[in-house]
């Protein structure tokens, strides 16, 4: 398969948790984060209405790095896969855990995914989110 200019992040939502105590016990950096209940800010700080309503988090895993989607999936599944039980229970408990990906494309390419590690993804109840970015003409 191709190999293409990637960010992946593992994001998580959670309707309680603290978004600190997510990313302590997955062991990831944050890059973006809110605890739910706490008060609604804009990107630079600025206060807003209301409370989120829910807990995210967004740890970066990888950062403008040209690979194999299907094999960086793998090698980014392995730093967590410890944290398994942990990642089903957020879900259990109405979260949702994905990596997000954006890929960054120059020409035609493609990725695969193997059934093998989609069924380790699905039994820890990791989804996907993958957004495209075409290379932009001038």
């Amino acid at each position: 398969m191709s190999e293409i200019l990637l960010n992946i992040s593992l994001r998580v939502w959670h309707p309680t948790l603290a978004h600190d105590s997510i990313s302590e016990r997955i062991g990831l950096p944050e890059r973006f984060a809110h605890t739910a209940g706490a008060a609604r800010t804009s990107p630079s700080g600025a206060p807003l209405d209301g409370v989120y309503e829910d807990t995210y988090v967004s740890m970066p895993m990888i950062r403008k790095k040209t690979v194999e989607l299907g094999d960086e999936i793998e090698s980014c599944y392995s730093r967590i896969e410890v944290h398994a039980d942990f990642i089903r229970s957020i879900v259990e408990a109405g979260g949702k855990v994905e990596f997000y990906v954006s890929a960054f494309l120059k020409e035609l390419g493609g990725f695969e995914l193997n059934s093998l590690l989609l069924k380790r993804l699905a039994s820890a109840g990791i989804g996907f989110a993958i957004e495209l970015y075409p290379e932009e003409r001038g």
